[in-house]
């Protein structure tokens, strides 16, 4: 009989008694499939037809839980995301940390050294000004407190500025070598007066003239500069001659010199058209000329005064 591949159709030729009735199992070569390989002439076995299929039982639904045990599940999942971010920073911060040679240390000891110093006295200043705030509200209330009144009211302690303070605890540590030999004798409270407290505040800050005379030298010094004695108060200065004249009067003085021109050609036409004959016809036409002017001149100025005045 001959077998076919129902995959690849390769045929292959083999004794019919091979196959049982039943049929068997065989297998292609070529590409490895295997199928159920029946006898010539035999029927395969039936197979009993499905029958209807059972009705499938629907699947149970889960229980829900009751509200309790959904708050301690959220409670457990907010629990487990803390931790998880506390571990998270934790490697984070783990993998910015690692070990230092001693190089590296003493490097880095030897910078922080000034900031620790500054820390230190920054702190000792504060704790200075502290005490000696205290120390002077201890020594002015009683002074200030009235001695005969019985119901007293609580008197306000006025704080002295903080830099005399911290001046004046600073003098009081200076003076502390000195004041330790002394101390057989009993000690005598004092108490500054209002003008020691402005001396100290005026030796603390920088001095203002000296600022403003450095930044302004040369208005500072015209605005400090004192009169002097040998010259007059009351005097003005000199001026230098034409320093005082300015446009105004130039063009005055130009018109009233061609005025003065003109008025004297006027005057001296006939002498000047004597004396020289080509300027006789211009010099004679230049005087019509003003006559005719003047004339016209005097007939309007007598109009005016015609109208103006009263008749008599």
């Amino acid at each position: 009989m001959r077998l076919t591949c129902p995959n690849c159709s390769a045929q292959y030729d083999i004794p019919e008694e091979m196959i049982p009735p039943e049929g068997r199992e065989v297998q292609c070569s070529d590409c490895a499939t295997v199928w159920m390989q029946m006898r010539p002439g035999s029927e395969a076995p039936a197979q009993p037809e499905p029958g209807p299929a059972a009705p499938s039982a629907p699947p149970a639904r889960r229980a829900l839980a009751d509200e309790a045990t959904l708050d301690i599940l959220r409670q457990e999942r907010a629990h487990e995301a803390r931790v998880r971010a506390a571990e998270r920073r934790r490697s984070r911060h783990a993998s910015y940390l690692r070990p230092t040679s001693p190089a590296e240390a003493a490097v880095m000891t030897a910078e922080d050294a000034p900031r620790s110093a500054a820390a230190t006295e920054r702190a000792r200043v504060a704790a200075a000004a502290s005490v000696a705030r205290a120390r002077t509200v201890t020594e002015e209330a009683p002074a200030e407190a009235p001695e005969d009144d019985d119901d007293r009211a609580p008197v306000p302690v006025v704080e002295d500025d903080v830099s005399a303070a911290i001046a004046r605890t600073l003098r009081e540590m200076a003076s502390a070598p000195s004041e330790a030999g002394q101390a057989d004798q009993p000690a005598t409270p004092k108490r500054q007066s209002e003008g020691e407290r402005r001396q100290a505040r005026r030796d603390l800050l920088p001095d203002i003239e000296e600022i403003n005379s450095s930044l302004r030298p040369d208005a500072r010094a015209l605005e400090t500069a004192e009169p002097d004695d040998s010259e007059p108060v009351g005097e003005i200065p000199a001026t230098r001659p034409g320093e005082g004249k300015s446009g105004f009067s130039l063009g005055f003085t130009a018109i009233m010199i061609l005025v003065g021109i003109a008025v004297a050609i006027y005057l001296f036409a006939t002498p000047l058209g004597e004396a020289v004959p080509q300027l006789d016809a211009p010099l004679s036409s230049y005087v019509a000329t003003v006559d005719s002017g003047r004339i016209a001149l005097e007939q309007r100025v007598d109009a005016l005064a015609a109208r103006i005045l009263p008749e008599q």
